[in-house]
């Protein structure tokens, strides 16, 4: 494989574990935002978020976690096209979580993770 760096490539674990870390402190940021509204749809759609965010943390079933993710982050850009605000100031970065997550889908968990 050609590679600008190729001795970086040992470290190719490093990433996947960084974007799983960085994932599940937005998450479960925005779980506590949820949670604290009180209302009945909020606190379940933020339990769900937390519950993910934790099992994020851990490195536990990862890419199921990520890919509940990837529905919710999926359902909230619908949600932004629907209100024609797509790739508005502040929506975009729904569009880099859902990558994000869909990234560790796809890679898996990466280093310092029980699934790994």
């Amino acid at each position: 494989m050609l590679s600008l760096f190729p001795s970086l490539l040992t470290f190719s674990l490093i990433a996947p574990f960084l974007l799983r870390i960085v994932l599940s402190l937005v998450v479960l940021h925005f779980a506590y935002v949820h949670i604290m509204k009180r209302q009945h749809i909020a606190v379940i759609f933020g339990s769900i978020q937390a519950i993910s965010g934790f099992l994020l943390a851990l490195g536990l079933f990862t890419q199921a976690a990520a890919l509940i993710l990837v529905i919710i982050f999926g359902l909230l850009m619908v949600k932004q096209i629907i209100n024609k605000a797509f790739l508005s100031d502040g929506v975009n970065y729904y569009l880099l979580l859902f990558v994000i997550a869909l990234s560790l889908v796809l890679s898996g968990p990466g280093a310092f993770a029980f699934d790994y």
